[in-house]
């Protein structure tokens, strides 16, 4: 299939490449069910719960979750250049929830060796631009992905954090509004991207008094794209189980909290 628009990255106007988000090698090569937030509360869907998704009426992408986002230009300067050492890092951190599966540790950290620091950054980045259009309308944000050495990242604007994804459930939210009911007047603006083993958030503007979720791993940007090493990971795990970001209820939570929709 070939299609035609703005590619995400470079802006330009041409024919789009299937661009997978995650990259193909981080556990993203194989059919996959997507529904947005519209098609779950359709009638033949409202009677599952929202992890309930192979239950559900949705689309099946064959090649993977991703779209037509790239022009073949950008996909292959990212690819070779990001998304390798990507799917590295993801698959160290999948090895480590297959070892620790039956019993996940509470303290301490893990140890991932030969990390490409900055190459690992752009990526998760270069997945948040693809699925935030606006971001790339930053020139300085453009520059970064697509200039290899470009270590002008705006850390005090965006910050990104990480965490250990805990279920079957994977989720690609664009940037979004989260207001607290116990602090109302510091909304947070963040978008997010999980998959197993791991999930990702990237918070623009995080209001000083506010402490994001997860672990911060901005730091990354900070390295020269050549350096390599390793890299702490303390143990946190969040429970995904519904489509919306920064939500990390448990299953029963959920289940409780409809329960009492109901009963009002």
């Amino acid at each position: 299939m070939k299609k035609t628009g703005k590619c995400r990255l470079c802006q330009k106007e041409g024919k789009l490449t299937y661009e997978h988000i995650p990259p193909k090698n981080a556990y993203n090569g194989y059919p996959v069910k997507t529904l947005n937030l519209f098609e779950m509360h359709k009638d033949n869907n409202v009677n599952y719960m929202p992890w309930e998704i192979d239950k559900m009426k949705g689309k099946i992408k064959q090649r993977g979750m991703g779209g037509y986002y790239l022009c073949k230009e950008c996909n292959n300067l990212t690819g070779s250049w990001y998304a390798k050492y990507f799917g590295d890092f993801v698959k160290a951190l999948g090895g480590i929830v297959s070892e620790y599966r039956d019993e996940w540790p509470e303290v301490g950290s893990f140890t991932i060796e030969n990390v490409h620091y900055l190459a690992v950054f752009k990526q998760i980045i270069t997945m948040f631009c693809v699925l935030n259009e606006h971001l790339t309308e930053d020139e300085q944000i453009r520059k970064y992905i697509l200039e290899r050495e470009n270590g002008s990242f705006d850390w005090k604007k965006y910050r990104l954090f990480m965490y250990f994804r805990d279920g079957n459930y994977s989720r690609l939210c664009p940037l979004s509004i989260n207001v607290s009911i116990d602090n109302p007047g510091n909304p947070i603006f963040c978008s997010e991207i999980s998959f197993f083993p791991v999930g990702f958030i990237l918070y623009q503007d995080l209001p000083a008094d506010q402490v994001g979720k997860g672990i911060e791993i901005t730091n990354l940007s900070f390295y020269e794209y050549d350096a390599v090493g390793g890299i702490q990971i303390p143990p946190l795990k969040y429970e995904v189980n519904s489509i919306f970001p920064l939500d990390f209820r448990s299953r029963e939570e959920i289940e409780g909290a409809i329960k009492k929709n109901f009963q009002k």
